[in-house]
């Protein structure tokens, strides 16, 4: 039997040839993280920009990034082009013609001639529009494509877009390298082959070209368990005016939009395994790990004393997932009297609402949440594995019902796989 030697070769030691042009360039350590704009060029009115409709979440995700690779000595700069792109537009004549590409792209050439010593740039986008390929011209892409065009040295690409298109981004040339799901660890690890700097253990996920063909790194597989405070990146970021361009969510808006607002973190990954999510696929898991109670209020006490947060918006998908946790940091909160208030749009899982939390909750000021209610029918509910029975979530909107400061959106799905017409009736009379 006979074998092709390239295919026997390890992944990662393609990966460290493919390092190697790059290795001899002798990059500076430094990193640009760019996050792309989150919102559709395509159905863009000035209406909703100047009514603070557009998403404008601080880029918490990369900041985690920066602090990641910061033992390898590399100094890594966030560059919002969501936020700038915003500022920029509402501060132009609705009734002017607008090439929103060409105002996106003006400003991204703007900060390559002011800093010509950047050659590694991070690329990431949230997933407001995610079919990336389905675009004529998504933002995400229009990014790549210039910074390849540029040949400045290492274009990556990360974050969920990223994630479900590897194959595609790396097979089309539109990255050199593309890190899947969560990239903490992976950057590091990559980063440290760059720089000659092997302080991690190598990882999967990293993806490149090796002549024509796709190669994937390998390596752990272990989920990040990033612990780290936040509060040095905050001091290069215009926090302060990211609620003057737009709004992290209805919640962020229904406070009032002249609240400067910030994102909280306090557990990533989700205990639940419902087949309708891509948080396992991104994740790798549904375990979850928490970030430091003393570290997150912390970070905190400095947003709403030192940057004069008013409002809060958590991004966890299981912010409920340690009872013990989510009470301490909600008691702190209720006992420095810091009158915010704070909201969960991604969702909470019902089953936990308990009375204890929700009169703590109240304390501390959250003025709603969503929660993923998804089915109506008792079989689709167990088919989805979702953690709830149409029982228990009828006690809970009861109990609910004595907080009238909450506003609590439930959240329905038609269209299971499978799903009969019966069913999706089901869940419109459980709605009603």
């Amino acid at each position: 039997m006979t074998s092709d030697s390239s295919e026997m070769t390890n992944p990662n030691t393609k990966l460290t040839q493919f390092l190697t042009p790059y290795i001899e360039r002798n990059f500076q350590r430094k990193l640009v993280l760019i996050h792309c704009p989150t919102f559709n060029f395509e159905t863009f009115q000035f209406e909703v920009l100047r009514n603070k409709g557009y998403y404008a979440y601080p880029p918490r995700a990369l900041q985690c990034l920066s602090i990641a690779v910061r033992d390898l000595g590399v100094e890594a700069e966030i560059l919002d082009l969501n936020f700038r792109m915003l500022e920029k537009l509402i501060s132009m004549k609705s009734t002017e013609p607008v090439d929103l590409y060409k105002v996106l792209i003006g400003i991204l050439d703007k900060y390559l001639e002011n800093n010509p010593d950047v050659n590694i740039f991070g690329v990431s986008t949230g997933v407001i529009v995610p079919n990336i390929f389905l675009v004529e011209r998504h933002p995400f892409l229009e990014v790549l494509k210039h910074l390849m065009e540029k040949e400045r040295g290492l274009i990556l690409a990360g974050g969920p877009c990223a994630t479900i298109e590897a194959r595609n981004l790396v097979r089309g040339k539109w990255a050199n390298v593309v890190f899947k799901g969560e990239a903490e660890d992976r950057l590091r690890y990559f980063l440290g082959l760059l720089f000659g700097e092997n302080i991690v253990p190598s990882t999967s996920g990293i993806c490149f070209l090796d002549g024509d063909q796709h190669v994937e790194s390998i390596g752990s597989t272990a989920m990040v368990d990033f612990r780290e405070s936040l509060i040095d990146t905050y001091r290069t970021l215009p926090l302060e005016r990211y609620h003057s361009v737009g709004c992290l969510s209805p919640f962020s808006r229904m406070v009032g939009t002249d609240k400067p607002y910030a994102s909280l973190q306090l557990i990533r990954g989700c205990r639940m395994s419902c087949t309708f999510c891509g948080l396992t696929q991104y994740r790798g898991s549904n375990a979850v790990c928490q970030y430091p109670t003393e570290v997150l209020f912390n970070e905190i006490e400095y947003l709403v004393k030192q940057r004069g947060i008013r409002h809060f918006e958590w991004l966890d998908e299981d912010l409920l997932a340690n009872r013990s946790a989510i009470f301490e940091v909600l008691q702190r909160i209720s006992d420095a009297d810091f009158k915010i208030t704070w909201a969960a749009d991604i969702g909470l899982i019902a089953v936990y609402l308990e009375e204890p939390l929700l009169e703590l909750m109240a304390q501390s000021g959250c003025v709603g949440f969503r929660i993923g209610v998804e089915s109506g029918n008792e079989e689709m509910l167990r088919k989805i594995k979702k953690p709830a029975t149409k029982k228990k979530l009828r006690e809970i909107s009861q109990r609910l019902q004595r907080y009238p400061e909450f506003f609590v959106a439930g959240l329905y799905m038609l269209g299971f796989n499978g799903e009969t017409h019966k069913q999706m009736f089901d869940t419109l009379e459980f709605a009603i």
